[in-house]
Parts: structure tokens; sequence; C-alpha cells
């Protein structure tokens, strides 16, 4: 029995140790990858501005959040795996010459913004004073893109003349509270404020320039 404890004990000191390594490896400042090397059968979108990143402050790097995703595309169709376990796929409609297996890699970057939105509202709901508790949120999101920024014909010299972006994303957001959330019109109004100011999707958009135009209702009065 004290030989089972003793064991029990030096296996808990050991893996403390180890939590306690991984933690510190987390912050540990690694080098950039190298370099893709330079042949003439491929091409490498480096943007500058990476270069730079490259070399960011140790107060910055051990705050960066990393994501990771692999994928395998045949024809118009990709299936996708998340570095969490997840799988995603894609597809576009017969129309523009897929086979409709799956969403459009656009209705994904709304359903992300839906996600987004809902994780980050109830982190900031529950962090306001006093806090404000949702019980749930209902959302009618909507957007369009100008067509002629994927179409045009590609040209040897020329970039199309329109941004592919999307350009507008509209709709409403419905949240519903407890009953025991004190909520105005000025709490609603700061609640989606710094929910669209957290929220990295729509934080992305904005800066992409898409009018964000997105209308926040207080479920719990209807």
């Amino acid at each position: 029995m004290v030989t089972a404890l003793h064991s029990a004990a030096s296996f808990s000191r050991a893996r403390r140790h180890v939590l306690q390594f991984q933690r510190a490896e987390s912050f540990v400042r690694r080098p950039p990858p190298p370099p893709l090397p330079r042949t003439p059968n491929r091409y490498y979108s480096h943007d500058k501005r990476a270069d730079a990143d490259a070399d960011a402050p140790d107060e910055i790097m051990r705050h960066r959040r990393h994501y990771s995703i692999s994928g395998r595309g045949e024809r118009s169709a990709v299936t996708m795996e998340t570095n969490t376990g997840h799988t995603i796929s894609t597809d576009v409609p017969v129309k523009m010459g897929g086979k409709d297996s799956g969403p459009q890699p656009v209705e994904h970057l709304l359903a992300a913004f839906i996600g987004c939105t809902q994780a980050t509202a109830i982190y900031v709901g529950r962090n306001m004073v006093p806090r404000l508790n949702i019980n749930g949120m209902d959302f009618d999101i909507r957007a369009y893109r100008d067509e002629r920024g994927a179409l045009m014909p590609p040209t040897m010299d020329e970039l199309p003349s329109v941004p592919a972006r999307l350009q507008r994303v509209y709709g409403t957001v419905t949240v519903h509270f407890e009953e025991s959330s004190a909520v105005t019109k000025e709490r609603l109004r700061i609640l989606a404020e710094q929910t669209e100011a957290r929220c990295p999707v729509a934080n992305m958009m904005h800066a992409s320039g898409c009018v964000m135009d997105i209308e926040w209702v207080n479920g719990s009065e209807s």
C-alpha cells in the first residue's frame, strides 16, 4: 500500500514537471521557418509584412494563438481537417462546375462569423458589470459580393479591377437574455460594439473593407 502511494505521488510530481515544461515551452520564441526554395515550378506568395511579423517582440509572441488546417481537393470539392480533430468540407453549386456536395467557402465564412459572434458575445456579457447573462442568440445574416472580382477572365498582366471580397454583410442578431439581466439600449450597444471588436472573424471582415451592417435586437422584449 505504501509503495503504491509512493508510486502515485512520484507519478503526480513527474506529471507536474511535464506540464510546467510544456507551459514554458509554449512561450519559447522559435525562429521562423526557412524560406521555401525558389524553383521554376514553385510560386511563393510572400507578404513583406511577414518579415516584420517574425521579429515581433516577445510580449506579442507569447500571446499569439495559432491555428492549423490541412486539406485535399478534388475538382471543386475540398475536405479539410483541423488540428483540433474536426472535418470540414466545401464545394460549389452545379452551375459553377461543382457537385454541391457541401457548403460554399463563402457560406463557411459567414458561418464562422456567426459562430465567432456567439462565442464572443457570451464572453463579453459574462464580463460586463453588471453581468449580462445570455440564454441564446438567433442570427439572420446575409451578404453579397460582385461576381466580376472572381469571374473576370484571367490575363497575364492584369488583376481584376473589382475586389473579389464580400462587399456587405448585413442582417440581425437577436439576443435572448436571462430574466435577471437588466438590459438597456445602451448596454445592448456596448455588448454589440465590444463583441464586433473582439471577434477575430468580424475584425478581419472590417479590415478587408467589407461593410458590416448588423442590427442587434433584444429578444427578451418580444
